[in-house]
């Protein structure tokens, strides 16, 4: 035993003892959950693998399930390529077996206890004998096992996979069932035509081909397909017919729309379920005899049993029911119940348990799981444990006295009646259901009452998977059972119901579009409801939809769960049906397909004799799918070979396999646990690979034997050859051969189509002619010969590279020839006919030149060179080289020409003959060279050579403009050579510059020479000075240097102007309507004298001085341009007020001028915008009461009156209201003016009035006169007061600032005083009263309805009386004439008349009594009504 394993060993030894169990060792040895849970077991231990069995050229899915508690025996989780250097492999056993199947990457999940792989059976096994596994030949059967590196134990124990036959046809692997009309049981056969046997495998899979069930049955009613629960593997402790059922098709599955079933029936569960927990009854029964058993399943239900201790009597247990394994004791449990606990799983999961002791009690007991590594229910002891007792992952829980059993969970949570909802067995596993699983038993019931029973619990739904290429009407159902209802007792609430069993597993994987496939994976009925619903699983291009029938009640899973959330389900990876791999170097081959998450999509490849390559793309795809379909795939850099390991030449065969990292979708339950890499059935492929030819072409480039000829006439040929081969299994297609010269042909019929098998090779034959047609010249033929063929595939170079052959394959051709020629080339030599002149020109005596004849041989062979001279000796000509004879392969000859005497050369030739050597030494060329060249002395022509300069007169100028002329000097030559010259200037710092300073002149030749003079002017008159010195090649010493001096006057003048202020001028703040002035200096700095012209100004700028806006300024005088500002309501406070003093300058002293001046200027304006001013009334002494009068308005500026208007709102009052102001009366030159309240109180009157367009000025001004009528009061003096308060100008940016309102003045000559009810003129001098004056009387006062006047007139004719509101306005009048007797007028009795009030309203009023001469006598009444 492993060391690892000896001490929890030792601990189960020392436990069993003591409890005094019998079969001590063998009990020790059957569970590893024994030991602690944190211990790791080593080496790797595999429990099972499903599925277990595989066809020839095919993939498989597998999981390789570890026991529940060995956690981290495949090591860590995580995705493996399955190479030598992983830490984690799966690898087969025998080394020849690898021959046979070929096992792709790993993934661990489960913290350990997982591997998902690939296993790949290559078409070159043979098929097998049989479909059934325990008939196949030891040939068949491939143990294959776990390396985990890194550990002492690395290698695990192996298990077996079984290569078989696929079942052909449904009649090999289904029966009818006798017992059920329209039934089948999928799985098993009659063995001798009675005997039913499994055929499923050892771990319950199935391999078929193509496969189609029958769907209609007897009177077209639908056919159902159970899954066989038969054990599968009689020699395993358990019952393996409890495993899940996976059904894999080489071809097509058409279920010809039956139904396949794993359902659980009662509580036994379906192929892959749990079992329900047995039945609880409260009665006696000491050999429990009848006692209801645990329910079959994955694991087992626990047993049943009857509580004598209700009825005073014994008590008694079952059994509990079988699972997939042998039966397993938790630690906590007494040992010696073993046989009431469910049968465990075939990893190890212990079933469900129904008590703890070996003294307890049957009460309830508990639904089996349905997971390798979910967790069975078990039995209530006590009412605390109820909530502990929930936390449980997979099956039902029994609960406390009379309550009915808590339902399994799988996908969702199982109903439980203590919380009347969810609450039972928990959700458990992961979305897409790894490893395959299916759900869980219900719990019994808990009875109470003598002779009660509870009911059983039901069995949990299997799980079914089938895949095919495509799969078609079908439906498939792995539901779980109801519970058992309870029964007996003497009331009804002690009958306990048993919990309902969970939903299973169904999965369907085809590679095209699943047509009517649906699915039902509900939990069994609880109150009439479902809970705990299984999951599902669907790698399909298509979207399934349909996975429950309408008519099933289904109830919102759990609280803030969806519909969609119970009957979720997995989409994963379909690629598209692939068999070949055209030209797995292209990428026009694609891995295509779908997927139902759209990112963390990988590949890895390998080829048959490689290695698995992990393409480290993680594929997310652009675009999603649809309501109907999954996200298509498309990936082709599976076979891009630039980044990945090139595949090996001699393979045939690529396996492909795609991984999708897992994202939860939904928040994880406490009990669920995600893989990170999920693998798939339909996620491969086997390609095979198609072979290529691989061209090789030598030799490279194509060299020929040399051709020898003399002279290009003669024609000459040769041979090579060409060697083609084909070094790979594909058929090498030659198309042609041709080559692109006449020179080169093929020498054989080759030239055409034809085809080179592998590993052999053709030798091709090329002819050279070197024809006349080729140039003398020719060293080489050089041609490119091309071969078309079908190897357009590229390689892989070293560290990945591509190399791609090119298609023609071109090779370069190349003849060398041998052939005598002759080529001259001296530098600026021509020859004719094999004549040349050479022209040394001229040469100045006593100098030399020097030439050099170049003649190449470019023929393979020496050749002979003879040199020699025409003339002889050599010194009779100035012509110097060498005369020789020598072999070389070229001719060097240099020639020097050097003249003693001026004057044409004696001439000269040299002759050259070449030869050939050997067989061309008949072939001979000559060439003649002569030689020719003249002598020179030069010469300075003094008497032609200037001898002063001119430059004329230059233009006054003002500084400080630049003065500018130029002269010529002229250079002459004679003799009869060059003559070399150079200028320059005696000053180095002149200002006179030569252009050119360097001559080279011809004999008898001139050249001018430019004198430019620039100089910048100065304030007045200068005279500049320089001398030209000319420097010759001349040896005579009159001419070697000559000297030429000159002088150059310039007259300036200068004008310039300066100004203070020359920046700005600036006012600074200037208040408005007040004026300030500023000056500007104008300055004459210059000799000039000149006139200013001043520019006109804008408001509220203004010239001052001078008045003409001119100013005349000498040489060196001043003056001063004075500018004014006056803001006025024009501008705006605050704002500068800018502009600019323009000065133009004129009668400037030629040539000078001066350019404009522009000075800025600035003011700010501030204060009030109003022209400061003063307001008073008039002041009227000895007015008569009598008559109409008027008081005037008068106002005036105080400074500068500006025109400008405002309209005046005069507000005052008149004490004693002496004074009633007409409307009509009121008169103004500046227009109508309005009077706006005309009103009196008891002791003043107050008039306010509007005068428009008021303008004012510097002298006094008349406003306006207001004219009206005196009235009679008892007063001779009446003062009108300001009213400052409602006097105002109406613009806000008031015209007028007035500082002082002057108060007017009224005096009367007479008054009034009342004597009853009669006014009496009172004389101011007590002088007797004349009875000139007219006497009125108005009474009552105040008045109400009427108002009666007794006028006593001095006048005669019509009279008038008026009654006027405060403003003037009339509101009622009568006419009366008086009575006059003996025209006695000034004694005629009074006149009474009385005026109606009755339309007036109280208040005060005038009433005016007008007589024919307009005397006027006036009075105030009031009026009460």
């Amino acid at each position: 035993m492993n060391t690892r394993l000896q001490a929890p060993y030792r601990k189960c030894l020392q436990k069993a003892a003591s409890l005094l169990l019998g079969g001590i060792a063998a009990f020790c040895a059957i569970f590893p959950a024994l030991l602690p849970a944190q211990q790791q077991v080593f080496p790797p231990r595999i429990q099972y693998i499903l599925p277990d069995v595989c066809a020839r050229n095919m993939s498989t899915y597998i999981e390789i399930v570890a026991a529940p508690s060995d956690t981290t025996t495949f090591g860590k989780d995580g995705l493996y390529a399955n190479n030598p250097e992983d830490l984690v492999r799966v690898e087969v056993e025998n080394a020849a077996d690898t021959n046979k199947i070929i096992i792709g990457p790993v993934a661990v999940s489960w913290n350990g206890r997982l591997i998902s792989t690939q296993v790949f059976v290559l078409p070159s096994v043979k098929v097998p004998p049989t479909s059934y596994w325990d008939d196949l030949p030891r040939e068949f059967r491939i143990p294959i096992r776990v390396v985990v590196s890194g550990r002492a134990d690395s290698v695990s124990a192996s298990d077996t996979l079984y290569i078989v036959r696929p079942f052909a046809n449904a009649g090999e692997f289904t029966r009818r069932d006798q017992n059920t009309p329209n039934t089948f049981i999928i799985g098993e056969i009659l063995e001798n035509g009675s005997t039913p046997k499994s055929v499923r495998s050892r771990r319950g899979a199935l391999v078929v081909g193509d496969v189609s069930l029958e769907g209609n049955g007897t009177g077209n009613a639908t056919n159902r397909y159970n899954v066989s629960t038969l054990d599968c593997d009689p020699r395993t402790d358990g019952n393996q017919g409890y495993l899940p059922f996976v059904m894999l098709s080489t071809g097509k599955i058409d279920g010809g729309r039956a139904i396949l079933s794993a359902n659980a029936s009662g509580k036994n569960g379906g192929a892959g379920g749990g079992g329900g927990g047995g039945q609880v009854c409260d009665v006696s029964n000491l050999n429990a005899v009848g006692i209801p058993e645990g329910g079959d399943g994955f694991t087992g239900g626990s047993s049943g049993g009857n509580n004598g201790r209700i009825t005073s009597g014994a008590s008694g247990w079952s059994s509990g029911g079988n699972g997939s394994g042998r039966r397993v004791i938790p630690l906590s449990i007494d040992p010696r119940i073993i046989r009431t606990i469910g049968g465990g799983s075939l990893n190890g999961v212990a079933g469900a348990t129904s008590q703890s002791n070996f003294t307890e009690d049957p009460q309830s007991t508990g639904g089996g799981t349905g997971h390798p590594f979910g967790v069975s229910g078990r039995a209530w002891n006590s009412i605390a444990n109820d909530q502990a007792l929930a936390q449980t992952a997979g099956g039902g829980i029994g609960r406390r006295e009379g309550a009915d059993g808590d339902g399994g969970g799988y996908g969702t949570t199982g109903f439980s009646a203590v919380t009347n909802g969810y609450g039972g067995g928990q959700r458990h596993g992961n979305e897409p259901v790894i490893p395959i699983a299916g759900g869980s038993g219900g719990a019994s019931g808990n009875p109470q009452g003598p002779t009660a029973c509870g009911g059983a619990g039901g069995g949990g739904g299997g799980a079914i998977r089938i895949a095919g290429t495509e799969v078609k009407n079908i439906m498939l159902e792995a539901r779980g059972a109801a519970g058992i209802q309870g029964s007996g007792g003497i009331l009804s609430f002690g009958r306990a119901n048993g919990g309902a069993g969970s939903g299973g597993h169904v999965a369907v994987h085809s590679r095209v579009d699943a047509v009517d496939v649906r699915a039902n994976v509900l939990g069994g009925s609880a109150q009439g409801q479902y809970f705990g619903a299984g999951r599902m699983r669907f790698d399909t291009p298509n979207r399934i939809r349909e996975i429950v029938p309408v008519e099933n009640p289904i109830r919102n899973p759990e609280p803030s769960s969806s519909l969609d959330t119970l009957l979720r389900s997995y989409s994963g990876i379909t690629l598209t049906p692939k068999s070949q791999v055209t030209s797995p170097y292209t990428k026009t081959n694609l891995i295509d397909g779908f997927a139902g998450l759209s990112s963390g999509i990988r590949f890895f490849r390998r080829t048959l004799r490689g290695r698995w390559d992990d393409m480290n793309d993680v594929v997310n795809l652009t675009s999603g799918g649809s309501q109907t379909r999954n996200a298509p795939i498309s990936y082709s850099a599976i076979f891009n070979p630039l980044v990945r390991q090139p595949l090996v030449e001699q393979d045939s065969l690529l396996f492909v396999v795609a991984v999708q990292a897992f994202f939860e979708q939904n928040a994880p339950a406490p009990f669920e646990t995600s893989p990170k890499w999920v693998m798939f059935q339909t996620g491969t492929h086997i390609l095979s690979i198609e072979a290529l030819p691989l061209i090789e072409v030598t030799p490279q480039p194509i060299l020929f034997p040399q051709v020898e000829r003399c002279g290009a006439a003669e024609v000459q040929s040769t041979r090579a050859y060409v060697t083609i081969k084909n070094a790979r299994a594909g058929i090498l297609q030659i198309d042609s051969i041709r080559t692109l010269s006449s020179y080169f042909t093929i020498d054989t019929v080759l030239s055409r189509s034809f085809s080179i098998p592998q590993n052999s090779s053709v030798r091709v034959p090329i002819r050279f002619t070197a024809t006349s047609a080729l140039p003398a010249d020719s060293l080489f033929a050089l041609s490119t010969l091309q071969v078309y063929h079908n190897d357009t595939i590229p390689d892989i170079g070293a560290n990945g590279t591509l190399i791609s052959r090119a298609n023609p394959i071109n090779i370069t051709l190349r003849a060398p020839i041998k052939t005598i020629q002759f080529i001259v080339q001296p530098t600026g030599i021509s020859t004719n006919n094999g004549n040349a002149l050479i022209d040394f020109g001229k040469i100045a005596v006593g100098s030399s030149r020097d030439t050099v004849i170049s003649i190449p041989n470019l023929s393979r062979d020496a050749v002979q060179f003879r040199v020699t001279a025409d003339k002889q000796p050599l010194s009779s000509t100035p012509f110097r080289f060498t005369e020789r004879t020598f072999t070389s392969d070229s001719l060097q000859l240099r020639i020097r020409f050097q003249p003693d005497v001026a004057g044409a050369a004696t001439t000269q030739t040299v002759i050259v003959r070449v030869s050939g050597i050997g067989r061309c030494a008949g072939d001979t060329t000559s060439f003649r060279f002569t030689l020719s060249g003249e002598g020179t002395r030069p010469q300075l022509d003094t008497v032609n050579t200037t001898n002063k300069l001119s430059f004329g007169n230059i233009p006054p100028l003002c500084y400080p403009e630049i003065a500018r002329t130029s002269a010529t000097f002229t250079v002459a030559s004679g003799g009869n050579d060059i003559l070399s010259a150079q200028v320059r200037m005696a000053n180095p710092s002149s200002r006179f510059t030569l252009s050119p300073i360097t001559l080279s002149l011809s004999p008898n030749t001139e050249r001018q020479v430019q004198v430019q003079f620039t100089a910048l002017a100065t304030t007045r008159d200068t005279v500049y000075r320089d001398t030209l010195i000319l420097i010759t090649n001349d040896p005579r010493p009159a001419a070697k240097e000559r000297r030429v001096s000159f002088e150059v006057q310039v007259r300036s003048s200068f004008a310039q102007v300066n100004l203070v202020p020359s920046d700005t001028v600036r006012f600074g703040a200037v208040r408005f309507f007040n004026a300030v002035t500023q000056s500007v200096r104008i300055t004459n700095s210059g000799t000039s004298p000149f006139t200013v012209t001043i520019g006109s100004l804008s408001a509220p700028y203004r010239i001052v001085y001078p008045a003409q806006s001119l100013l005349q300024l000498a040489g060196g005088a001043q003056d001063s341009v004075v500018i004014e500002v006056l803001p006025t309501d024009a501008q705006v406070p605050d704002v500068p007020l800018r502009g600019f003093l323009r000065l133009n300058y004129s009668n400037v002293t030629a040539p000078c001028s001066l350019k404009p001046d522009s000075v800025p200027l600035l003011a700010v304006p501030t204060g009030p915008i109003a022209m400061q001013a003063r307001i008073w009334l008039d002041t009227l002494r000895d007015v008569n009461m009598l008559r109409d009068t008027s008081i005037r308005l008068f106002g005036q500026v105080i400074g500068t009156a500006i025109n400008r208007t405002d309209n005046f709102t005069a507000a005052f009052k008149i004490r004693r209201g002496m004074f009633y102001p007409r409307a009509e009366a009121i008169l103004s030159p500046f227009g109508t003016v309005r009077l706006d309240t005309n009103r009196a109180d008891s002791l003043d009157r107050f008039v306010v009035m509007t005068i428009p367009n008021v303008r004012l000025l510097s002298t006094t001004t008349l406003i306006a006169t207001i004219g009206g009528t005196p009235i009679v009061t008892d007063t001779m003096r009446s003062a009108f007061e300001w009213v400052l308060a409602k006097t105002s100008w109406s613009r806000k940016d008031s015209v007028y600032d007035v500082s002082r309102y002057g108060n007017g003045l009224m005096v009367m000559n007479v008054v009034l005083q009342q004597i009853g009810n009669s006014l009496v003129p009172r004389l101011t001098n007590n002088a007797v009263q004349r009875r000139t004056m007219a006497i009125v009387s108005i009474y009552p006062a105040p008045a109400h309805d009427e108002l009666t006047i007794a006028a006593q007139m001095p006048e005669e004719g019509i009279h008038s009386v008026q009654v006027i509101n405060m403003l003037g306005e009339r509101l009622l009048m009568r006419d009366w004439k008086p009575e006059v007797q003996s025209n006695d007028v000034q004694n005629a009795p009074p006149s009474i008349f009385t005026i109606p009030l009755t339309s007036l309203t109280s208040g005060v009023y005038g009433v005016i009594v007008v007589s024919p001469s307009g005397k006027r006598v006036s009075a105030m009444i009031t009026i009460e009504k």
